[in-house]
């Protein structure tokens, strides 16, 4: 009985460890570092994604060049980097 529940509990422990493993990024545009462009003309809040922590984060955005890695919201960043 005793066995028995050391292995549930290594096996709940796996289990935990493993799904806390980085995620697999979707968009190849989430691999590009942030990029909030030259101009500073039509500043808006975008999001992208930060392949260092795993996350989406905000950022200003200068309206005009940059690169792929800028979404209009959270959810879609998520959407296109998280899987």
């Amino acid at each position: 009985m005793r066995l028995l529940l050391v292995l549930l509990i290594v096996a709940l422990v796996a289990a935990l460890v493993t799904g806390q493993q980085k995620k697999k990024i979707q968009d190849k545009n989430c691999a590009l570092p942030k990029d909030a462009g030259p101009c500073n003309e039509r500043a808006s809040l975008k999001w992208y994604y930060d392949s260092k922590s795993s996350k989406c984060r905000r950022f200003v955005y200068g309206g005009c060049q940059g690169n792929g890695n800028r979404w209009d919201s959270d959810a879609d960043c998520k959407k296109k980097c998280i899987v």
